[in-house]
């Protein structure tokens, strides 16, 4: 897969690198003229807070125009769900396509001082790589509670980030367990796994058409037949890039589809659709990712140019499609569940990197709320 270029430049690994939410202070320009230069006040300087939204969909959109898009990407091996090396937990939403698109085999990330903690040590001249989450800040709203006579306060959820590092630039950590790493095609379990979690979904399937296909209005995929794909990993790959279309019907998670391939809603349901492929793949252990959606490139840029958060949102839709999919599959769905509540109450508890919840979902949510795409 190829590297594109560091996106974010870290310091140096000479000590521990920690993201900085505002840039340094620029010197004060010398004044023209006879009046003497003098250095500005603190308190008169202007800070200006990095747009880490902005941040974020500019290198996303680099990454479309470069033609390494994480969804468009074709893997030797098997791409891994990117994980915490020291915890092992998942991360999740734009975190996932912002490590998989820096095409590293190893899934396995820490943070300096998690890596310190354990006795490894990050190679100096390393970089790290800046992951993303949301940290809860409370916020007065001037108003007084009639209940408790106290002040009333709102939470509102701050985008934060810091910066972690592969295992494969950390000494002395442990050496990744590769198995069948270049395989181009599924093995006979994930054949199986994916024929069973279409099967169980219920979605109807019409083959022999020239085209992949769904139609909400019809509520049905349309496939070519298996014979016709170059291999069982893209026949795979493209069926389940249409049930992610298939949870957007309006019986499932309800989404816009729009009216004509034109339209900004279309464009927006293909990106999900594309994203939880993606995710899927890296679940079910497809080693390769489609890429016949080219067509759509320009679309993919001029909505996530024109909405700096739709990246955020669009990732929080895929990986709600992708566990909606992966769920009706029973080995699957209890460690969903899990991990959705996990990830709710860390959205509570979130504060700092030791406690991330990391941009799963683009708004806090309760953490009692049930799992969307769960079956009884």
């Amino acid at each position: 897969m190829a590297v594109i270029k560091r996106l974010f430049a870290p310091a140096r690994v000479e000590e521990p690198t920690q993201a900085s939410e505002i840039p340094a202070p620029q010197e004060p320009i010398a004044e023209k003229g006879p009046t003497r230069s003098r250095r500005q006040p603190a308190k008169e300087r202007e800070f200006k807070p990095r747009d880490l939204y902005q941040e974020v969909t500019d290198s996303i959109v680099e990454a479309i125009e470069n033609g390494t898009a994480p969804w468009q990407q074709k893997w030797d091996g098997r791409t891994r769900w990117p994980v915490n090396g020291t915890t092992q937990k998942p991360y999740h939403g734009v975190n996932v396509m912002m490590l998989a698109m820096l095409g590293l085999q190893d899934p396995r990330w820490c943070t300096y001082q998690q890596a310190k903690e354990r006795g490894w040590q990050v190679r100096k001249g390393e970089h790290g790589s800046r992951i993303y989450f949301y940290k809860p800040l409370e916020r007065k709203t001037g108003e007084i509670d009639p209940q408790t006579d106290e002040p009333k306060v709102k939470t509102i959820p701050v985008l934060k980030s810091y910066t972690v590092f592969n295992l494969s630039q950390i000494d002395g950590a442990p050496e990744m367990e590769w198995s069948s790493a270049h395989e181009k095609d599924v093995s006979d379990l994930t054949a199986q796994i994916c024929e069973e979690i279409v099967e169980a979904t219920g979605a109807e399937i019409s083959h022999g058409h020239r085209y992949a296909a769904y139609s909400p209005s019809q509520d049905r995929v349309y496939m070519p037949d298996k014979e016709s794909f170059e291999s069982e990993a893209e026949y795979y790959a493209t069926l389940l890039h249409e049930i992610a279309h298939w949870t957007g019907h309006e019986s499932r998670l309800k989404r816009e589809f729009g009216p004509d391939r034109k339209s900004v809603a279309y464009a927006r349901e293909e990106l999900r659709a594309e994203l939880a492929s993606a995710m899927l793949s890296m679940h079910l252990g497809l080693p390769a990712a489609i890429d016949g959606h080219a067509a759509y490139v320009g679309h993919y840029l001029q909505i996530l140019r024109d909405d700096k958060k739709e990246i955020f949102r669009a990732a929080k839709d895929a990986e709600r499609m992708t566990r909606y999919v992966m769920s009706f599959h029973p080995e699957f769905r209890e460690g969903f569940e899990q991990e959705h509540r996990e990830q709710m109450s860390a959205a509570v508890a979130a504060g700092g990197p030791e406690e991330i919840f990391d941009a799963t979902d683009f708004d806090f949510e309760p953490d009692d709320i049930p799992m969307m795409g769960m079956r009884p």
